[in-house]
């Protein structure tokens, strides 16, 4: 298998969803025993490691108001010439807003293109993204849906012959670290708009009988500050805690007793799928679950349908007060690693995007 050459194109190497679920599909690919190579769109800020033996490229970085102002013509240059030497036997891009960029920079070659968005599709993107997408996904191999609903879409809006196959995301096993609990309700999430932190802090504003417990932030963004400000307007800034970006995550949740996502979309929420490995009840807006991750409201996971803040406070009130809900949900949510570990799902991209 060795003679199959693999060349995935990512947003950047940088600290990310995108880029944590395409390093493990590369070193994976890798380790069987595939070329691979990783084409990062965007230069710096290496927040994931390759294996030695796959090939990487960046652009130069942008130092100069010149520079940005031909950012996209360079890149659609960059990108070109990249695959180009590596004559790959297939192509994987992932990103709403990179892989249409992608296709136009390898139209005209003769290499089977896979893309897939990331995003929910029921997120609201720039109007120039929606029509580069419509104009050049139609030209693709394939299209990997994250779930059904995005099947469903891309049929809807690509044409309902086009090639698709449902993949979740995968996700590594997880470290065996015992830390010592604390009364911590975790949100993990990049600090911009989408992301909803103000929503998970609207929701801890109703929470009464917090006893001691804290809602804790790890990451960081641009809406740091005033995601701060907003804890202060809300009168709750000594009951949260914004630690910024956080180098290891699974150890926060290890410490943690509650997880809760509150973003506006997503379109397979990861940091979800690691506070359950990690043996967390989780709690989430119904629109941001998929059927693989919480397979069932109370059983192990809990979903609250129509972006109801007020339920997700009362739920949450619940689950701070009742520890053995807490402990009967965790043992179940645990169980995610058996449907989506990297074992099972990286050999699906394989099926998919590997001539036959």
């Amino acid at each position: 298998m060795s003679y199959f050459k693999i060349c995935i194109i990512s947003p950047s190497l940088h600290t990310g969803g995108i880029e944590r679920v395409l390093t493990m599909l590369a070193n994976y690919f890798a380790a069987q025993g595939y070329r691979v190579k990783f084409i990062a769109c965007l230069p710096g800020n290496h927040g994931y490691a390759l294996d030695s033996s796959i090939e990487f490229a960046e652009p130069h970085k942008y130092n100069s108001f010149g520079d940005k102002i031909l950012r996209y013509p360079r890149l659609l240059v960059f990108l070109r010439s990249e695959v180009k030497k590596f004559t790959p036997d297939t192509v994987m891009v992932f990103g709403d807003y990179f892989s249409p960029i992608a296709i136009m920079a390898l139209t005209g070659l003769d290499y089977p293109i896979f893309a897939s968005d990331r995003m929910s599709p029921i997120y609201p993107l720039p109007r120039h993204v929606k029509w580069l997408k419509k104009l050049f996904y139609p030209r693709v191999t394939g299209l990997i849906a994250q779930t059904p609903l995005a099947e469903h879409f891309y049929k809807k809006r690509y044409g309902s012959g086009i090639n698709c196959s449902i993949i979740p995301n995968p996700m590594n096993l997880p470290p065996s670290i015992k830390k010592p609990k604390r009364e911590y309700v975790t949100v993990v999430a990049r600090m911009h708009t989408h992301k909803g932190i103000d929503i998970a802090l609207d929701v801890w504003s109703q929470v009464k009988a917090k006893k001691g417990w804290k809602m804790v932030f790890a990451g960081g963004g641009v809406l740091l500050q005033k995601m701060k400000d907003y804890a202060l307007t809300l009168g709750i800034s000594d009951e949260v805690i914004f630690l910024g970006d956080v180098s290891n995550v699974y150890e926060l949740l290890k410490e943690s007793r509650i997880f809760l996502l509150s973003s506006k979309g997503e379109g397979f929420p990861n940091a979800l799928c690691e506070a359950m490995a990690a043996g967390l009840p989780c709690i989430c807006f119904e629109k941001l679950n998929n059927p693989m991750i919480i397979t069932k409201d109370g059983f192990d996971g809990v979903l609250i349908p129509n972006d109801n803040k007020e339920l997700m406070a009362q739920k949450l009130s619940e689950l701070i007060s009742d520890q053995g809900l807490r402990d009967r949900m965790a043992i179940q949510a645990e169980k995610i690693v058996e449907r989506i570990n990297i074992d099972r799902i990286a050999p699906q991209f394989l099926d998919f995007i590997l001539p036959r």
